[in-house]
């Protein structure tokens, strides 16, 4: 799921704000997709930056999930805690 279609989904834009915030895209290529809704008023900088936190770790589960189903339970956890370890030292 792209991050413009989880905002739809979550209720945090409409689908004809992202419809539009798409088509303004398309026009101005070297403009990421939340810019365009921030600049349109639709989220402030702060909510898009907190809805794409909640979208990455939504993405990092379904990872991790689609992970286990071939890799055994402590191949995935080792996997998890190397990569929130990672998480950490680059956020710290």
């Amino acid at each position: 799921m792209k991050v413009g279609e989880y905002l739809v989904k979550e209720g945090h834009i409409t689908e004809y704000i992202l419809q539009e915030a798409l088509t303004i895209q398309k026009q101005n290529q070297n403009m990421l997709l939340g810019e365009i809704i921030v600049k349109m008023k639709e989220l402030t900088r702060e909510d898009l930056e907190k809805h794409i936190e909640a979208y990455l770790l939504m993405c990092k589960e379904s990872v991790l999930n689609e992970t286990s189903e071939w890799l055994g339970q402590d191949e995935v956890d080792d996997l998890s805690s190397q990569f929130f370890e990672r998480e950490y030292d680059y956020k710290g």
